[in-house]
């Protein structure tokens, strides 16, 4: 598939890919689309314009990666991996343009003022 009609269809897309692979399919993109194969699907709004730079993929994978660790089923880590990825983008951008590491910097940061009391 080319990129523009993935772009103007995420949703069908990643429902699409999540059914002919049997897995949870997660698209990242200006709102990033987690897909189960069944067809159910979550949509995430956080993050910023400046995700879209080299690494950041890497980073949602990692911290995906570390939510299944923990024993979250494959939709929920990557349901709360992009929201969480999301919105540490945004706390990270606030003085403008980021980096990936910052996005991960900013993790720690994001989870201690969501866990606070």
């Amino acid at each position: 598939m080319d990129r523009e009609s993935i772009e103007a269809e995420p949703l069908a897309h990643a429902r699409a890919a999540a059914e002919r692979f049997a897995a949870v399919v997660l698209l990242k993109g200006r709102h990033t689309v987690v897909a189960r194969p069944d067809g159910t699907v979550r949509a995430n709004t956080t993050g910023t314009p400046w995700l879209a730079t080299a690494g950041a993929g890497d980073v949602l994978g990692g911290l995906v990666g570390a939510l299944l660790a923990t024993g979250l089923d494959p939709f929920d880590a990557a349901s709360a991996g992009a929201w969480l990825h999301g919105a540490a983008a945004t706390l990270a951008a606030q003085d403008g343009p980021i980096v990936a590491t910052d996005v991960a910097a900013a993790l720690p940061d994001l989870l201690a003022t969501l866990t606070r009391p």
